[in-house]
């Protein structure tokens, strides 16, 4: 029986050292830090892009990113981009001469594979 208490020991340790390293990972998704326009923002004239900056590198090849105005028609034009080649950035162009208000929606893949979406 004493030898049965440090093994137990042991794999408490090891499953609560688990739970931890699990855990970290979880938190390892990709975050928007920002975007430009801002959240709410009211523009004077239109953007030619959204711009979105997450906290680590996006793989475009995978990325869904929409911008559509208040009755759901799609304003955005062509495939999302790095601009200036930074992978933590993606962008999309948008039709000229914008008028009223905007909702970008994106799904994204974290470096770690699991999908991020906000709407």
């Amino acid at each position: 029986m004493r030898r049965a208490a440090p093994r137990l020991a042991l794999a408490s340790w090891i499953a609560v050292l688990l739970s931890v390293v699990c855990a970290a990972t979880a938190l390892g998704h990709a975050q928007l830090l920002r975007s430009a326009p801002r959240d709410g923002q009211t523009l004077e004239r239109s953007p030619r892009a959204v711009v979105l900056t997450f906290n680590e590198g996006i793989e475009a090849e995978f990325v869904r990113l929409r911008v559509q105005d208040s009755s759901g028609r799609s304003v955005d034009r062509g495939a999302p981009y790095h601009p200036d080649g930074r992978e933590e950035q993606l962008a999309i162009r948008l039709q000229p001469d914008l008028d009223g208000r905007y909702v970008a929606s994106y799904r994204v893949i974290s470096a770690d594979g699991h999908p991020v979406t906000k709407r």
